[in-house]
């Protein structure tokens, strides 16, 4: 308005004059959409208040005027074609000399009064004055330090919704496609790109825009992974590739942004990971495997392997077939494999909060390795949950659930829950803690246990059985009842079908949501609630809910 204009130009007694002038001029000319007796006259919802005396610098001193409410939210200026974009609201009852004098919901001062920034280039520049660490006006009027991520750098490259510069968490949230372990994106002369719809060449790779085709050739994208090069982005899509994928020397971390890495029609695995590779595998898929016991899903030969958001399924051998490896799994899921879920043979394996499901043979079958487990599930394997031979184990808030077939079995190699065959070695620790394993069968020639089998001798160091439950495993002559625990496990706090009530035991059948459906999470006031060993460390369940400092639950699951 023209009053307005002149206000923002002139000194303050030349503004007393143009005020009083501006007023009569208002009145006159003013559209009675504007005049008001009070705010229930101000229909226009972005000029809602209505300033009967003219006191608000909105109203250029004439009254009974709808003006913005200026104990409201400041309107947001939605660009030239705005009709309240030049509307200034200030804060009545706050004068200032600086903009340090105002609050950080009206920031600048401007005509001695407190108001909102304006969007745009002219409230950055009055946001940098004001503090030159919130540099930028927002939309809503308030001076922020980013209001996207251009405006932030370093080990804080994300602009969260606050306004405040954040590490990145997600390789989404980067420019670059991939978000480094500090925090800091990864910068795109340290990524090796590859995109179903790019072209293999000698050059191949270096951006976005000159992507590699295939993961796998003389030309594809891992042999441009070299010095320098940390990580492989992949763009979405599938990559059915033409070779073998193999990773051998490579150190590097492949981001895979839900891609699906499809085995090559060649007998072999459909990705193989080998000597002296440090390989980390992120938000990718991997499917098939072909030849028989050659044809893993992923084959891993004295490297370090960690599959973070990772699905290997549908390989003609193993999902995983390690050989040394250092593995880790977390959030993960390995199904739908023709032998065992994962085959370990020597070296360490960690799963965290992964399925091992539906696979032809048992979810995982270790020999001369250590083992740990947390919040992990294995469900519905052909013939069995885990076998475990020569190895050391700590499973924790994890399920072994409705394993084994009824038919068919391994006579030398028992089926059922798990079966544990150390020997006498002194092997440490072999421990199940707050663990559910239940439902799972096996055939009668598989003369011990369905549920929990530690041998037939007392070993050197007894499985410990921890605050967990063991129900409902069986045998397909059900009159031959198996026992649920052999007699060389060690069960204490735990609920066991037909245990005697000793060390904190329970023989009560825990009552499950539903456990025909694979649903083994405990009902309120279940037997076996708040009954677990009262040392227990577990800190969370199986779905990472917290348990409580005293008075945990058995099983995998707390209510």
């Amino acid at each position: 308005m023209a009053g307005e204009f002149l206000m923002h130009s002139y000194s303050s007694i030349s503004k007393t004059v143009l005020v009083l002038a501006s007023s009569l001029y208002l009145a006159c000319t003013r559209p009675d959409a504007l005049f008001c007796e009070s705010s229930t006259d101000c229909t226009d919802p972005a000029r809602s208040f209505c300033d009967v005396g003219g006191a608000f610098a909105a109203s250029d001193g004439v009254g009974n005027t709808c003006i913005v409410d200026p104990s409201g939210v400041p309107p947001v200026d939605a660009g030239p074609g705005d009709p309240d974009a030049a509307i200034v609201v200030p804060d009545a009852t706050v004068q200032c000399t600086v903009s340090g004098d105002c609050s950080a919901s009206l920031p600048i001062c401007s005509d001695d009064m407190c108001e909102a920034c304006t969007f745009g280039t002219a409230g950055d520049s009055d946001c940098q004055l004001r503090d030159n660490t919130a540099p930028f006006c927002h939309s809503n009027g308030t001076c922020r330090e980013c209001i996207s991520d251009s405006g932030c750098s370093g080990n804080a490259p994300v602009c969260d919704d606050s306004g405040v510069c954040g590490a990145c968490v997600d390789d989404d949230e980067c420019a670059s496609g991939a978000c480094g372990d500090v925090g800091s994106c990864v910068p795109t002369g340290s990524i090796v790109y590859v995109d179903s719809a790019g072209q293999d060449s000698n050059t191949c790779g270096n951006s976005q825009a000159s992507a590699c085709k295939n993961l796998s050739g003389l030309q594809g994208a891992i042999a441009k992974v070299a010095s320098g090069k940390t990580h492989l982005v992949m763009a979405p899509g599938t990559y059915t590739e033409p070779q073998l994928v193999v990773f051998v020397g490579k150190t590097v971390k492949v981001v895979g942004h839900g891609a699906q890495i499809v085995a090559p029609s060649l007998n072999g695995p459909a990705l193989a990971v080998g000597f002296s590779s440090d390989l980390v595998l992120s938000d990718v898929t991997i499917l098939g495997g072909t030849g028989g016991v050659v044809g893993a899903g992923i084959d891993c030969t004295g490297a370090n392997l960690r599959l973070v958001n990772v699905v290997v399924s549908g390989s003609e051998a193993s999902g995983i077939d390690a050989l040394n490896c250092e593995l880790r799994v977390e959030n993960s899921e390995i199904s739908n494999h023709s032998a065992e879920g994962m085959t370990i043979s020597g070296g360490t394996v960690t799963l965290l909060d992964t399925k091992i499901e539906d696979n032809g043979k048992r979810g995982a079958y270790l020999l001369n390795s250590v083992l740990h487990v947390e919040r992990s599930r294995f469900f519905s394997n052909t013939l069995g949950g885990l076998r475990i031979e020569n190895s050391s184990f700590h499973m924790e808030s994890t399920e072994v659930v409705n394993n084994g077939n009824l038919m068919s079995g391994e006579v030398t190699r028992r089926t059922g829950g798990i079966v544990i065959r150390n020997g006498v070695s002194a092997l440490s620790p072999q421990e199940l803690f707050h663990c559910t394993v239940a439902g799972n069968v096996s055939p009668n020639f598989d003369i011990a246990s369905a549920g929990v089998d530690c041998g037939v001798i007392p070993l050197l160091n007894t499985v410990d059985i921890n605050s967990s439950i063991v129900v409902g495993n069986r045998k397909n002559n059900m009159a031959s009842s198996p026992v649920q625990v052999t007699s060389s496990c060690q069960v204490r706090f735990s609920a066991v079908t037909g245990i005697g009530e000793n060390m904190g035991n329970i023989s009560e059948l825990p009552d499950f949501v539903g456990s025909v459906g694979g649903n083994y999470h405990l009902n309120v006031g279940s037997p076996g609630t708040g009954a677990a060993d009262p040392s227990s460390t577990v800190t969370t369940d199986i779905d990472g809910d917290v348990r409580p400092a005293t008075g945990k639950d058995m099983g995998s699951d707390e209510v």
